[in-house]
């Protein structure tokens, strides 16, 4: 599947680059938004919540991507990323009911 990134536009070129490089991590199977640019409750400067599907991402890597997310991509939004596998049912299912998947591999 392809990205899907019009229920969370408009988004600076470098946080679409960002996402578009995450999609195309091999260990990545979904990206989930959620949070208010999920609710299409949000202005451009809301931050963006993500949740990352990556059942197989190892901890150096996952750090890696939460490293770069922070200090490389550069906007004035803020990126939150969330690994998906790691989180509590309960949690994963409300990432699931109240976001939009955006990317499925």
């Amino acid at each position: 599947m392809e990205l899907n990134l019009t229920h969370i536009s408009p988004l600076p070129t470098s946080v679409i680059e960002f996402i578009e490089s995450l999609a195309k991590n091999i260990n990545v199977n979904r990206i989930i938004v959620f949070g208010s640019r999920a609710n299409s409750d949000y202005n451009k400067y809301s931050d963006l919540d993500l949740a990352i599907d990556a059942p197989s991402i190892t901890k150096i890597e996952w750090l890696q991507i939460k490293e770069y997310a922070y200090y490389d991509v550069r906007t004035v939004i803020q990126i939150s990323l969330i690994h998906y596998n790691i989180n509590p049912l309960r949690l994963q299912n409300q990432i699931l009911t109240t976001g939009k998947i955006i990317y499925v591999k």
